[in-house]
């Protein structure tokens, strides 16, 4: 059987973009994954490059490798249907998972079947669907809707044909229906059908709209979080994810728990600026209403900046970002005027920017300033993520007014010009 190999680039330094030489590890062992590579061409500074602990975003191609989360014989049984047919095998364990709500029942079943749809079997197909993609993932000569290998195989089956491949997109959770070629536009159309998402493509844009049936609602919002959270985590619709075979389902986590691999929903590790975009509004102002990425990844890695108007705070929104991206786990949680000085008294962890103009920013950088001692509302700090496809340049909150978003860079205002810090490689 086929199967996925991955190398890790053990010790990667980058420093591209402040004009020192990229090296990755001993000569020779420069292969990285394609979300690195999308990460260095994107000049963040800071990177993570064990890609086994990245969390996935809705730019970035998922990882082709199971997390070790999934159990056996689940996680060798969907990485070979995957990679024999040519796919994602996070895609064929998320929709087994999805049908299972969360559990890994007994690999040699019995399987559920649902007496309303006539669904049966591991991946719960219709007979009908089963007959156009059946495959023989056991090379026995039997195709058996109810044996584990075949189902996989066809399930995979399904995916190539139906348009995913190994490097298909997650897609974002908020226009779900906006990518065609995402996962989260096929899990829909594994659940509701291609016919009923297709016909209502040009009038869906948000996975609350009521013309969703809920069941698919809630398909794709479990599909997204469990991804996202390296399948430790579900949708509260869905509830937690039993790590132990045969367990049965448990209380429900929603997006609130604590995850073990590090990561939350929104959060990609060692990108400053992808988790800043990926936790902040992207159309715009929404007032005291916090993505919910953001409120998962505020609670669990900054709470004490949860404490002031639950996130909506300007010095909350950075210093959770930097914790959560594992950029700087030290940055402090609030205050404006405390972060500030704790950038001047660590010159080996940051370097003062002295740029007028945007061409001599990085991607990265943070703003800030104080007036007055930058005592309340007299401070303000913003990230700046370079342009980004909705005209944007920053990525900000507002202390009790506005949750994150993404607006345009300021150079001044009535407190005076703002002050620039750069994180050093």
């Amino acid at each position: 059987m086929i199967r996925h190999t991955r190398g890790f680039v053990k010790s990667l330094v980058v420093a591209a973009a402040i004009g020192m030489t990229l090296f990755a590890g001993s000569p020779g062992a420069a292969a990285i994954s394609s979300a690195q590579r999308d990460a260095l061409n994107s000049g963040i500074l800071y990177y993570n490059t064990e890609d086994s602990m990245l969390c996935t975003s809705s730019s970035n191609t998922v990882s082709g490798t199971l997390p070790g989360t999934v159990p056996e014989p689940y996680n060798t049984i969907f990485t070979s249907a995957a990679s024999a047919l040519g796919t994602n095998p996070q895609f064929v364990a998320v929709l087994f998972l999805d049908e299972h709500h969360n559990t890994w029942p007994n690999p040699a079943g019995p399987w559920a079947t649902s007496q309303s749809a006539g669904a049966e079997g591991p991946f719960q197909f219709l007979l009908g669907t089963w007959d156009n993609y059946k495959t023989d993932g056991n090379n026995d000569g039997v195709l058996d809707i109810q044996n584990l290998d075949d189902a996989a195989y066809t399930a995979a089956n399904w995916l190539v044909r139906n348009g995913v491949t190994a490097a298909s997109p997650l897609g974002d959770i908020n226009q779900p229906f906006a990518n065609q070629n995402s996962m989260l536009y096929k899990a829909a159309a594994y659940n509701w059908g291609g016919g009923a998402v297709q016909k209502y493509t040009t009038v869906l844009t948000q996975i609350s709209d009521p013309l969703i049936p809920v069941a698919t609602q809630n398909y794709v919002k479990n599909t997204y979080t469990v991804i996202s959270s390296g399948f430790t985590q579900g949708d509260s619709s869905y509830g937690a994810i039993q790590n132990q075979v045969g367990d049965t389902a448990g209380t429900t986590d929603g997006l609130t728990g604590n995850l073990s691999t590090g990561c939350s929903a929104g959060v990609v590790a060692g990108s400053i600026v992808q988790t800043a975009l990926n936790l902040s509004w992207s159309d715009g102002r929404h007032g005291l209403s916090p993505k919910p990425e953001y409120t998962a990844a505020i609670q669990q890695f900054d709470p004490t900046g949860f404490t002031s108007f639950q996130g909506a705070d300007c010095g909350a929104f950075v210093a959770t970002v930097m914790h959560a991206s594992g950029a700087d786990t030290s940055y402090p949680g609030l205050g404006t005027s405390v972060q500030e000085q704790y950038m001047i008294n660590h010159p080996e962890k940051y370097a003062v920017v002295h740029a007028t103009i945007t061409s001599e920013l990085a991607v990265g950088d943070i703003f800030i300033i104080n007036a007055n001692g930058g005592a309340g509302a007299d401070g303000h700090t913003f990230i700046y993520t370079g342009p980004q496809p909705n005209g944007t340049t920053m990525a900000e909150a507002s202390e009790g007014d506005q949750m994150p978003f993404q607006g345009n860079v300021i150079w001044s205002d009535s407190r005076g010009t703002y002050d620039i810090y750069r994180l050093k490689s």
